[in-house]
C-alpha cells in the first residue's frame, strides 16, 4: 500500500511540475510577445509619413497580425518543449559517454550526416516562408484597397477585375504555402532514411569491436537502449526547427520595423513656441520622399499672420507635403520653415 501511495504521489508531483513548466514557457513567450507587440506599434506612432508613404498599411497589419501568430506558435506553443528536450539531450549524451566513450564518438562521427539535412531544410523553408509572409501582405493590400474604394468599384463595375486580382494573389500565396508544407513534409522522412543509414554504420562498427573483444554485447544493448532515448528529443527539436524557421522570418519582419530610424526627431534643448509673432514663411524649400524625385524644389511662400490661403494645384504637386512641413511630419532636405522669427525645426514637437 506505502508503495502505491508513493506511487502515485511521484505521478502527482511529475504532472504538478509538468504544468507549471509548460504554464511558465507559454507566460515567457506570450510576455514576449505582447512586450514586441508593444514595441512595434510605439515605433509606428513616431515615424513620419515618408515612412508609410513606401510601405502600405495593409503590409504592416499583417505584419502585426499574421507574424506574431508565427512568433506565438514557437514560443508560447512549442518553447516548453524545448526547453526539456535541450536538457535531456546533453544528459544522455553524457550517459552515454560514460558506457563506452569509443562508440559514442564514432556515433558523433555520424552526427554530421544528420545535421546536414536540417541545414539544408532550414535554409530553404526560411526562403519560402517569407515568400508566403510577403503573398499574404498581397493579400490584405487587395482587401485594404477594395474596402476603401468599394465605392469606386461598385460604381465603376470592377468587381471582376478586383476578384480576379484577389484570387492572383490568393493562389501565390496557395503555391509559397504548400512549397513550404512540402518541405517540412520531406524533413522527418529524410531525417529518419539519413539516421537509419548512421545507425547501420555505427552498428557496423560495434560489431567489429564486438568480434576483437573490445567489446561485449551486453554493453553494446545497453548503449543501444541510451542511443533510443535520444530518438523522441531529437525527432521534437527537428519539429520545433520546421516551426522555428518560419519564426525567424516573422521576427526579422517585425524587427525590421522596430529598428527603423525615425527620420524627424526633436533636436536636444528645443525651445517651445510660447507666442507666433510673425507668419509662416518657407524659404528656398526642397523636399523628396525619394532621392532626386523632388515633391517641392525651390519653393517660396509667405503667410501672414492671421491670414487664409488656399494651395492650389495638380494631385501630387506639392500642396500636402507643404502643410506637413510646419509641424515637422517631414522635415525640408533643402531650405528652411520658419514660424516667426524660429525655424520649426529647433521647436519642441508639443508646441509645433
Amino acid at each position: 500500500v506505502a508503495i502505491l501511495v508513493l506511487a502515485l504521489l511521484a505521478i502527482v508531483v511529475k504532472n504538478l511540475f509538468a504544468f507549471f513548466a509548460r504554464f511558465a514557457s507559454a507566460r515567457f513567450g506570450l510576455a514576449t510577445i505582447r512586450d514586441l507587440r508593444n514595441l512595434f506599434f510605439d515605433r509606428l506612432l513616431v515615424q513620419t509619413p515618408a515612412f508609410f508613404h513606401d510601405r502600405p498599411i495593409a503590409s504592416l497589419v499583417s505584419r502585426a497580425t499574421s507574424d506574431f501568430q508565427l512568433l506565438r506558435e514557437a514560443l508560447a506553443e512549442r518553447l516548453g518543449d524545448v526547453v526539456q528536450d535541450l536538457v535531456t539531450v546533453p544528459v544522455i549524451i553524457v550517459y552515454l559517454m560514460s558506457l563506452d566513450l569509443r562508440l559514442t564518438l564514432a556515433t558523433a562521427v555520424a552526427a554530421p550526416l544528420l545535421f546536414a539535412p536540417v541545414v539544408h531544410f532550414s535554409r530553404r523553408i526560411r526562403a519560402r516562408a517569407l515568400q508566403a509572409q510577403e503573398r499574404t501582405d498581397e493579400i490584405a493590400a487587395v482587401i485594404d484597397e477594395t474596402v476603401r474604394g468599394i465605392r469606386v468599384v461598385q460604381t465603376f463595375g470592377m468587381a471582376d477585375f478586383i476578384a480576379a486580382r484577389f484570387r492572383l494573389a490568393n493562389q501565390r500565396q496557395f503555391l509559397a504555402g504548400l512549397s513550404a508544407r512540402a518541405i517540412q513534409a520531406a524533413s522527418a522522412p529524410v531525417m529518419e532514411v539519413v539516421g537509419a543509414f548512421a545507425a547501420l554504420a555505427v552498428i557496423a562498427y560495434a560489431a567489429s569491436q564486438i568480434t576483437t573483444g573490445h567489446m561485449t554485447l551486453g554493453d553494446f544493448s545497453a548503449f543501444v537502449l541510451g542511443a533510443y532515448a535520444l530518438y523522441n528529443p531529437l525527432k521534437r527539436l527537428n519539429k520545433f526547427n520546421l516551426v522555428l524557421q518560419p519564426a525567424v522570418v516573422a521576427a526579422s519582419r517585425i524587427l525590421e520595423i522596430i529598428d527603423a530610424p525615425v527620420a524627424v526627431r526633436e533636436r536636444p534643448g528645443a525651445r517651445a513656441l510660447t507666442e507666433l509673432s510673425g507668419g509662416v514663411r518657407f524659404e528656398n524649400v526642397g523636399f523628396a520622399y525619394r532621392r532626386d524625385q523632388w515633391v517641392l524644389r525651390g519653393f517660396e511662400l509667405y503667410l501672414p499672420r492671421g491670414s487664409t490661403v488656399a494651395l492650389v494645384g495638380a494631385s501630387g504637386a506639392g500642396k500636402s507635403t507643404a502643410v506637413q512641413l510646419i509641424p515637422r511630419f517631414v522635415d525640408v532636405q533643402e531650405g528652411a520653415v520658419w514660424v516667426g522669427d524660429h525655424d520649426v525645426r529647433n521647436l519642441t514637437f508639443a508646441s509645433l
